[in-house]
């Protein structure tokens, strides 16, 4: 079993994060400015909930950074029956996005 890729671990906890404490905050600030101190209908209460949480993940996964794993070199197909091609394992594996 591989582990966790390091973005999927960020965006989940900035999703349960939101959830627990960021949205209902939200929730009281809408109450306060845009209902006079009253009660948020219960339909806009889901839409916050729906919007803040997924904001949240989106930007925890945005900014968390990628996990490390190595580079594989496939050759191109070669034969006309569209067989797939061996790793390329004479060759060394090279980062495409490394700087010279």
């Amino acid at each position: 079993m591989r582990p966790i890729e390091t973005k999927v671990k960020a965006a989940t906890a900035a999703g349960a994060g939101s959830a627990g404490v960021l949205t209902p905050f939200v929730i009281w600030l809408v109450g306060q400015l845009f209902f006079a101190g009253g009660e948020v209908p219960l339909p806009l209460v889901g839409v916050i909930g729906l919007v803040v949480t997924g904001l949240c993940t989106f930007i925890g996964g945005w900014l968390a950074r990628h996990s490390p794993r190595a580079a594989s070199i496939v050759r191109p197909r070669s034969g006309e029956d569209g067989t797939a091609a061996e790793p390329a394992a004479d060759r060394p594996a090279t980062d495409p996005l490394a700087a010279d």
